[in-house]
């Protein structure tokens, strides 16, 4: 009875810490309506030919960074981020069922962006996608 009241509490601070260490988000991104899809899967075609152009969503934006999910020709969820009005691609990502899939953007010193102007140089932010709700993550540069 003493060992199953331990475990327990054990189970429980276990649970508590997990939470508590557990990044949390410094953005939630909602997904949007517009009509920019077309724009985009012309404009970045070969980045995003590994996503359905058919299957695009817009996300709200973050500092400049425009997120697009979608799913590949295999039905695997897709997370693509650009920024449509500087012509920038930054990444494209598709993973498995159950994988959620994430972009890493790295802020790089010799970038003349909103994003250098923000983050120390080295900064990352993390872009994730579960369901249809993207988290953004910043790691600020030491």
């Amino acid at each position: 009875m003493l060992a199953a009241g331990v475990l327990a509490i054990a189970l429980v601070l276990a649970l508590a810490v997990t939470w508590i260490v557990q990044p949390r988000p410094d953005a939630t991104l909602r997904l949007i309506e517009t009509s920019v899809e077309d724009q985009v899967a012309q404009r970045f075609g070969q980045a995003f030919q590994e996503v359905d152009s058919s299957t695009l969503q817009a996300h709200e934006a973050y500092l400049g960074i425009e997120p697009f999910s979608g799913v590949n020709e295999q039905g695997f969820p897709c997370l693509a981020a650009i920024n449509l009005e500087e012509g920038v691609f930054f990444d494209v990502n598709c993973t498995p069922p159950g994988v959620d899939p994430s972009i890493e953007i790295v802020v790089l010193a010799n970038r003349d962006d909103i994003l250098a102007d923000e983050f120390p140089a080295g900064s990352i932010i993390r872009l994730t996608l579960r369901h249809d709700v993207m988290n953004v993550i910043v790691h600020p540069a030491p």
